[in-house]
């Protein structure tokens, strides 16, 4: 029904969080509205889900706005309308960055000396703003800002970083273009083919979110009314083209996920036909490998799956949790392949899994989206796969394609080991049978359903699980020395009576509950060690627990933060710095989630860093050690790696991930 009236509040503020300048609206809806002749309750599951949309929308609104480019283009500044950017400011939001948080350690600093010299006293604003003026000054005389939201003290910070409007240079920006210009159709078909990349099923507002990013990324400039109109118009003819999933007559509320495309059916069916076509129609002989399992040590549930993957069964599926023994039985199985003259290799949904299981099994391995890359799959931005056949030009390099290296090439009976397979997503899992059934190689999924699922579309392992109707199940768990604690990662596990679970967790002192966020935060700032991963809800939480940490590591002398580049998140990167590179880059040989510490930064943004050591790769052993220690010296000595600030992304520090509750565990 029609809303006919509804509150909203809107709070302005010049600053953000963090203290930067930043001019910016909070929009609060209140859930009392009229409609229908009373008053009713808003259904907020139903706004939360419009707000990928709203935003977006939001942003579109600012990025093509005409007047607002012609008024910075009077001043001398230009505004990207590809990102609502001011492109001459953009050099110096680290700077300010660094700016405002080191005036926050400032304040934080004073506030705690002045609370230790009042105990039981609160601040009130006359000293408050004694103090903000101290902590501005400090280390900088002659700068006394009456407010720290006063945009004449921003200015002066941003004169002294090296602004100068008079020798300003314009920057060439990416040409804005009219409504007009743009092909409705092609904007809709691009926002459906990404709302099926990340999801089998989605809602209209999936579709409005996706529909604005592609107009702003256009660089559309126009009216709002008129860029409401187009994306409206777009946004339905995506939406035609959907079909719903729920029954015909059924209710279909906006905020539920039940549109899909018949793309998104073709794969899926496609898959089903390529799981069962590789399930075999008798169940195959397993070698007997009891000799070499007793030798590794691997309980009965790893000798069954160890067996499975070294035999010739064209699908195998393993399933273990987390400790269950899944790589040693994995080394078992490969060594047993080998003395019977099968050869294995193995693939991960990600480079760095992929470098790691190479570590561990002394085997080759990469991640599947290289491999099947090799085999000539492509895919756009937009997540829309495609195939290139020998001879068709090749769209990233610009030559024809003329197969996959000899490296990257299947052998017919080759075993195709896939980690981590619950990451899997639909397409890359397509594309992957593709490959091994064309060579007459053979696959064994091996991970968890009950870990990290896929990024995109997933339900691969379940789907395979369902098709093949034979699982080998690994129960007994090897990695941890604690058999309660063991039992109860089980329970975690299995997602059954989660309040009992804490319950335990938290009677087993592995829980700390805290009064606020800002007492959570601070604690874990306090009490983190290197090694420890720390996980919480959003990036701002992590951009701000990142600040956090690296503010306790300066001031340890474990950081220098005199010289400093920016990471994509924005923080300010120095020697020292524990960084994570949050891309795969062949050319630098970098991995999306690689661990690095920085060696130095030099002034035009470089930074140089070598990688941390891997704590899951075993320790060496006493006669490999000197080997060990100088591949170590080598690896610090050589010319190191090197990320440049600008303009490519530079790794980000690697506090990312996410917080069910506000508690730190030790767990």
């Amino acid at each position: 029904m029609p809303i006919e009236h509804v509150q909203v509040v809107g709070i302005r503020h010049k600053t953000s969080r963090a203290g930067d300048p930043h001019r910016h609206i909070h929009m609060q809806i209140g859930t009392r509205i009229f409609a229908a002749g009373k008053w009713r309750s808003l259904d907020t599951a139903a706004l939360f889900k419009q707000q990928g949309a709203i935003r977006e929308l939001g942003t579109a609104v600012i990025a093509a706005h005409p007047p607002l480019a012609q008024t910075l283009a009077a001043y001398g500044l230009t505004l990207n309308p590809a990102s609502g950017e001011v492109t001459e400011l953009e050099p110096f939001n680290g700077v300010m960055s660094k700016r405002s948080a080191q005036i926050r350690r400032n304040l934080e600093r004073l506030e705690a000396e002045w609370e230790q010299l009042h105990p039981g006293e609160e601040l009130g604003p006359v000293m408050t703003a004694r103090l903000q003026g101290i902590a501005w000054t400090h280390q900088r005389p002659g700068k006394k800002p009456a407010d720290l939201k006063n945009e004449a003290w921003w200015v002066q910070e941003l004169r002294d970083a090296g602004y100068d409007p008079a020798t300003l240079e314009r920057r060439a920006v990416q040409l804005s273009v009219a409504v007009d210009e743009l092909s409705v159709q092609e904007v809709a078909s691009r926002a459906l083919g990404r709302s099926a990349a990340s999801a089998s099923a989605w809602t209209r507002h999936t579709i409005q979110e996706h529909v604005t990013r592609i107009t702003t990324e256009h660089g559309v400039q126009a009216a709002p009314d008129e860029l409401r109109e187009f994306i409206t118009l777009a946004t339905e003819l995506a939406a035609g083209d959907c079909f719903s999933v729920l029954p015909p007559g059924s209710a279909m509320p906006e905020h539920v996920a039940h549109l899909t495309s018949l793309g998104v059916v073709a794969t899926e069916t496609v898959l089903r036909d390529q799981l069962t076509a590789a399930t075999p129609q008798q169940e195959p002989k397993h070698p007997d490998v009891s000799k070499e399992t007793d030798a590794a040590g691997l309980d009965e549930g790893q000798t069954l799956a160890a067996a499975a993957v070294a035999s010739t069964d064209p699908l195998v599926i393993v399933e273990g949790a987390a400790g269950s023994g899944k790589t040693t039985m994995l080394r078992t199985a490969i060594e047993i392949a080998a003395e019977h003259g099968r050869f294995s290799r193995v693939v991960a949904p990600t480079k760095k899994a992929a470098q790691v299981a190479e570590k561990e099994l002394g085997v080759p391995a990469t991640s599947v989206a290289a491999l099947v890359y090799a085999h000539g799959w492509r895919w756009n931005k937009d997540g829309v796969w495609t195939r290139l056949n020998a001879g068709d030009l090749d769209p990233d390099s610009g030559h024809n394609y003329t197969g996959p290296p000899k490296d990257a090439v299947l052998s017919q009976g080759e075993r195709v080991i896939v980690d981590e397979a619950g990451m899997l997503d639909q397409d890359t899992a397509r594309a992957l049978l593709a490959v091994i059934a064309e060579a007459g190689a053979t696959v064994a999924l091996v991970g968890d359903r009950a870990q990290l699922p896929a990024v995109g579309r997933g339900g691969v392992l379940d789907m395979a699980v369902q098709i093949r109707g034979r699982t080998y199940d690994m129960t007994e768990l090897h990695r941890f020395s604690d058999p309660e604690y063991a039992a109860l990662s089980l329970a975690m596990r299995d997602r059954e009576n989660p309040g009992e679970v804490f319950d335990q967790l938290a009677a087993m002192g592995l829980v700390t509950l805290h009064g606020d966020e800002e007492h959570a935060q601070q604690h874990i700032a306090e009490n983190a060690h290197d090694g420890e991963a720390v996980t919480v809800a959003t990036n701002d939480e992590a951009a701000e627990l990142n600040e956090r940490i690296r503010t306790g590591r300066i001031e340890r002398g474990e950081v220098d933060d005199a010289l400093t580049a920016t990471g994509s998140d924005g923080l300010p990167i120095g020697v020292g710095d524990l960084i994570q590179t949050r891309r795969n880059d062949t050319a630098l040989g970098v991995a999306n989630r690689q661990q690095w510490i920085v060696q130095q930064v030099t002034d035009d943004g470089t930074v140089y860093a070598r990688e941390t050591a891997d704590a899951r790769t075993p320790a060496p052993s006493p006669c490999r050690r000197s080997m060990w220690q100088s591949m170590r010296t080598c690896l610090t000595l050589q010319p190191r790696m090197v990320f440049k600030a600008q303009p490519s992304p530079v790794p980000t520090p690697s506090c990312q991930g996410r917080r069910e509750r506000q508690a730190s565990t030790s767990a």
